[in-house]
Parts: structure tokens; sequence; C-alpha cells
């Protein structure tokens, strides 16, 4: 059920363990190949290939932000430590050790 994922360096995430699926088929191949896509991996491939515009139209729409690969203008997003969303009531509880058991240090 719970699968190991190694993620690119250039991410930065390391190993990591990911749900798998709570089933298994018979002489299916049911497994996480690889991690999910970063944001905006298939920009150029959409914008170029599928909707056929040109590499000066997809480094324009670049330029203006219009598409991108990072997220752009965001607003800060407050956070809680796990102590204080337990105090808050939104987290049951957690375990201090979860990424040591999760081998994901």
């Amino acid at each position: 059920f719970l699968e190991t994922v190694q993620f690119p360096e250039e991410r930065k995430m390391g190993k990591r363990v990911l749900m798998g699926r709570p089933w298994k088929a018979n002489k299916s191949d049911l497994k996480i190949h690889r991690p999910a896509p970063t944001f905006g991996d298939s920009n150029h491939d959409f914008i170029v290939n599928l909707l056929g515009h040109s590499e000066a139209k997809y480094n324009e729409l670049v330029e203006t932000n219009i598409t991108t690969t990072v997220p752009v203008n965001l607003r800060p997003t407050p956070t809680m430590s796990l102590d204080e969303l337990v105090k808050a009531g939104r987290l049951k509880t957690f375990d201090p050790d979860f990424k040591k058991k999760l081998d994901i240090l």
C-alpha cells in the first residue's frame, strides 16, 4: 500500500513514501512509476506542439508571465506548526517522529 518514490535531485525532495493503490490486480503493474509532474512541466509541449504556436510566441508568453514554471504574485500563506494545529483543533494528533518512521529525513 505504501510505495517509496525517489524524486529527481533538482526537486530537492529526496525519497518519499506515498500512498499507492489499496488493491492489486492480477498481472498488472499497478505502482507509482515516477513523481507527479512539476508546476508548468508540460507548458512548452502544450503551447508549441499541441496548440501549434511558434517558439517566439511561447517565449513571449513566458516573458509576460502568461505561462510559467513557478508560481508568481502569490500572497503569503499563514502557517501553523503541528503543535499549533493540534491546539486549534484542526489536527487530532501527530507523531513527532513521523519523518524518521517514513524514512524522509
